[in-house]
C-alpha cells in the first residue's frame, strides 16, 4: 500500500509564480534628513526635541497571492521570502550619529488581507487605513555603534530588519501579507534660549534604504 505525499499548494504557488513572472528589481530610496521641532518627553534635559519622520511605503510581501475580490493589487511587491529591510545614515564626522545624541523608534504596520492604499492626490502622500498599527519599539541600539566611512571625515549608522513572518522575524519563512515600517529619529538639544535654535545636524545627512 503505497500513500501518495501532497505537496504544500502555498509553496508550490510562491515558487512557480516566481518562476513565471520575473521579479523586479528590490526596493531602494534615499532622503535627506529634514529636521522639525517635537514634542517634550519626560526626562527630557531643558531645550528642544528635534525629530525627523520616515515611514517605508506598504509592501506587499506575498505578491504570488490574488487580490481581494474586486480589487486590484496594491503595494511594492517583494518577491524574496526572506527579504531584509536596511536602512543606512550617513553623515558628516560632526554630526555625532551615536546612540547617546541620537534615538530611533521603529513603529510597523500590518494587514493580513487588504493595503487599502489611498493616495493624496495634491500632496503625493499615500495613507493605508486598513492596516493595524503595532506598537512601537525603541531600536536604536539595532543602528549603532557608528561605523567610520573615511576617518575624520564621515561615518554611518545600519539598522537590519526582518519582517513580521519570516523565519528571521519568528514565521516559518511566509511572511504577512502587507506590511509597512515608520521610523522617528529624535534629539534632544540642551538649551535655555526662549525659541528653538537651529536643526542639530548638518543638511548634509541622508537615509538610503533598501529591501532585497
Amino acid at each position: 500500500m503505497s500513500t501518495r505525499i501532497q505537496q504544500n499548494p502555498t509553496v508550490d504557488s510562491y515558487d512557480r509564480i516566481r518562476r513565471e513572472v520575473p521579479p523586479p528589481p528590490e526596493w531602494v530610496a534615499t532622503s535627506d534628513f529634514r529636521w522639525e521641532v517635537g514634542p517634550a518627553e519626560p526626562g527630557d534635559p531643558p531645550g528642544y526635541a528635534f525629530v525627523y519622520r520616515w515611514s517605508t511605503p506598504v509592501f506587499d510581501l506575498r505578491p504570488d497571492l490574488s487580490s481581494q475580490i474586486g480589487t486590484t493589487k496594491q503595494g511594492v511587491p517583494i518577491w524574496r521570502r526572506y527579504a531584509r529591510l536596511r536602512v543606512l545614515i550617513t553623515g558628516p564626522q560632526g554630526a555625532n550619529l551615536d546612540g547617546t545624541d541620537l534615538s530611533v523608534t521603529a513603529t510597523e504596520s500590518v494587514s493580513v488581507f487588504d493595503a487599502n492604499v489611498q493616495t493624496n492626490v495634491a500632496t503625493g502622500q499615500s495613507a493605508s487605513p486598513s492596516l493595524f498599527q503595532l506598537d512601537s519599539a525603541d531600536v536604536t541600539n539595532v543602528f549603532f555603534p557608528v561605523v567610520p566611512l573615511t576617518p575624520g571625515q564621515s561615518q554611518a549608522a545600519l539598522g537590519e530588519f526582518s519582517f513580521r513572518g519570516n523565519q528571521l522575524g519568528g514565521g516559518e519563512g511566509y511572511p504577512i501579507r502587507y506590511y509597512r515600517v515608520s521610523f522617528l529619529f529624535r534629539k534632544v538639544v540642551e538649551t535655555g534660549l526662549p525659541v528653538p535654535p537651529n536643526p542639530p545636524f548638518p543638511a548634509d545627512i541622508a537615509l538610503s534604504a533598501g529591501v532585497y
